[in-house]
């Protein structure tokens, strides 16, 4: 959980989810689909464009769909808004270590960075 954050001890045999950070509604995120459940986190265009009236609302909605983040089995996919890739990278800043997927457009697919916190 982010509140706790698991201790990070990987679990190869559980197959975890992936957290992606906006749907933007055209991009294609089925090459991650390997390393779990696709889980958007925000969808595009959901926000009005006042920045003051987004952010409490974008906070609250981050907060609700990392409540189960697991740092030893699930992934976030960094897409979308900056500011929200910020919010979440906060969020879980609690956890020892994150792992991100990256898109690697020469291989095309994903692939896996940990990040300790």
């Amino acid at each position: 959980m982010v509140n706790g954050c698991h201790d990070f001890i990987p679990t190869p045999d559980k197959v975890g989810k992936v957290f992606i950070i906006q749907d933007n509604g055209g991009r294609n995120f089925s090459n991650a689909k390997r390393f779990g459940e696709l889980i958007p986190i925000l969808e595009r265009d959901v926000f009005p464009d006042d920045v003051k009236q987004r952010l409490p609302i974008m906070q609250k909605i981050i907060m609700a769909k990392l409540k189960d983040f697991n740092a030893a089995r699930d992934r976030i996919l960094l897409t979308g808004d900056p500011v929200a890739i910020f919010i979440v990278g906060r969020q879980l800043s609690v956890c020892e270590k994150v792992t991100l997927l990256k898109w690697d457009s020469e291989n095309k697919g994903y692939f896996e960075v940990t990040v300790n916190l």
